[in-house]
């Protein structure tokens, strides 16, 4: 949970705004969001060790749902922070799309 938070908090204040940004103005590409979300489901999930993998899996059902999750609660919490942040739709799609391409488990 908390390297789920650690890591949106730092992409929001690194990348993700200013990538926002640059899309509503036409400069760069939606997918360009949602690539950023599949990087911070990569990354966290690269960092958490597989056998803490496999007890969250065999107590919760699947590590990807629970780190999705996770990285779900994180982005509402930087929404909360900043009402004018909207990164949930793009952020989350890529998150989606890490989740499906590494499998369920």
């Amino acid at each position: 949970v908390n390297l789920a938070t650690v890591s949106v908090n730092a992409m929001e204040q690194t990348t993700a705004g200013a990538l926002r940004d640059a899309v509503k103005l036409g400069k760069a590409d939606r997918e360009e969001l949602v690539a950023l979300g599949k990087r911070v489901f990569d990354e966290v999930k690269a960092s958490i060790a597989p056998e803490a993998q496999r007890v969250i899996t065999d107590n919760l059902g699947s590590f990807d749902d629970y780190l999705t999750k996770c990285i779900e609660n994180a982005v509402l919490q930087v929404k909360r922070n900043d009402p004018y942040a909207t990164l949930t739709g793009e952020l989350l799609a890529g998150v989606e799309e890490a989740q499906g391409a590494g499998g369920k488990q």
